[in-house]
């Protein structure tokens, strides 16, 4: 991130949470972040995929609206 590599650390996060495991909420509401402060389309198309389940609600939302 500190290089403005958006694209890359979203394909690793990606790649790297794709267990969706209850340890990892707080790297995928991460992924959730980037992509919202950045790219809102990747984050839309990550929701869409359903692939993330632990992420914070709450936090993402607020940044929705």
């Amino acid at each position: 991130m500190e290089f403005n590599k958006v694209q890359e650390c979203t394909a690793f996060l990606l790649e790297a949470l794709k267990h969706n495991r209850p340890d990892e909420g707080h790297l995928q509401t991460k992924v959730f972040e980037i992509n919202l402060m950045s790219a809102p389309n990747v984050a839309e198309g990550i929701f869409k995929l359903n692939l993330f389940t632990q992420y914070d609600r709450e936090k993402v939302a607020k940044m929705c609206e």
